[in-house]
């Protein structure tokens, strides 16, 4: 039984802003196919941003008995940078130290798309589409 494990998984893509301060922030994911109970490894498409400011930083994943709760971490250069509106997307898999079982799925978030109301977290994309 899990009472607090936190996982990191770090992948910083993209560019660096030209050295520019950076804040980092939340981004929604969600899963880009189901996942059976048994599951170890969540497939989630992070939705980083602009893919000329934005970069990926990672997820980082708390495990209780209860849930699973994902946080994906983008960063931002500060100031006016001149970035694209372009919604810029990373597929990630999240390695759970227990497999998912009956255990809440949350952090997920709002996807693009999505109307303003709570979301299953356990509901594949509907937005990007399985993955190939």
């Amino acid at each position: 039984m899990l009472v607090g494990a936190v996982v990191a998984l770090v992948g910083p893509t993209g560019c660096d802003g030209g050295g520019a301060d950076r804040r980092e922030a939340t981004a929604s994911w969600e899963l880009s196919a189901a996942v059976d109970p048994s599951a170890t490894v969540l497939p989630i498409i992070v939705f980083v941003g602009s893919s000329t400011c934005e970069r990926f930083e990672g997820v980082e994943v708390a495990e209780t008995s209860d849930a699973v709760t994902a946080t994906a971490i983008i960063s931002s250069p500060t100031g006016d940078q001149g970035c694209t509106s372009d919604m810029r997307t990373e597929r990630v898999e999240v390695t759970l130290q227990e497999p998912l079982g009956a255990r809440e799925l949350l952090g997920c978030g709002q996807a693009p798309g999505y109307p303003d109301e709570p979301r299953d977290c356990l509901v594949p994309s509907a937005v990007m589409g399985p993955t190939p």
